[in-house]
């Protein structure tokens, strides 16, 4: 009986890991993020951004996958991690977009889904929250309404991400 529960156990835990949602699509968990700070990475260039992020930060974008091409959309499972690094990583802002797939985020940047995190004092990764858009009082600083999809929609033919170049 021990064995079973046991066996019960680790099923559960693995299949609440990354895993893929009813409609084949991905949902990120917050271990899922845990090590971003070892995933390639480079250096977000000045002007990159607009001038509401001009406050000294060394802003960094950390990636799980590549397209196949520039002009490929992004694989499901996609992890893309936007840091703004000035201070101890407990005060970074971070923001992160997920390449969930499917028909999520269906009138926005299509498939994929949004997220605030945060490195707490241990120095674990927490998501503070995800979707669509951020709840109310939450969101990006130099949007007009702080919703993502405000600004991200605008680079539909680029699969929601700003300057694909910077993959190359």
């Amino acid at each position: 009986m021990l064995r079973g529960v046991v066996a019960l156990v680790i099923a559960c835990s693995v299949s609440a890991c990354a895993a893929p949602d009813a409609g084949g699509g991905f949902v990120a968990r917050d271990e899922d993020f845990d090590g971003f700070l070892e995933w390639p990475s480079f250096e977000l260039p000045p002007g990159s951004l607009t001038m509401a992020h001009d406050d000294g930060a060394t802003r960094r974008l950390y990636f799980t996958h590549v397209p196949e091409s520039a002009s490929a959309p992004f694989p499901v499972g996609t992890i893309l991690v936007k840091t703004a690094e000035l201070g101890a990583p407990s005060t970074w802002e971070i923001h992160a977009m997920v390449k969930r797939g499917g028909d999520f985020n269906a009138e926005g940047a299509r498939g994929w889904e949004f997220f605030d995190l945060a490195i707490d004092e241990n120095g674990r990764v927490v998501i503070v929250w995800r979707g669509e858009s951020p709840p109310p009082g939450a969101g990006y600083p130099g949007a007009s309404d702080g919703a993502c999809n405000s600004c991200h929609t605008l680079v539909a033919d680029r699969d929601y991400v700003f300057d694909r170049s910077l993959f190359d």
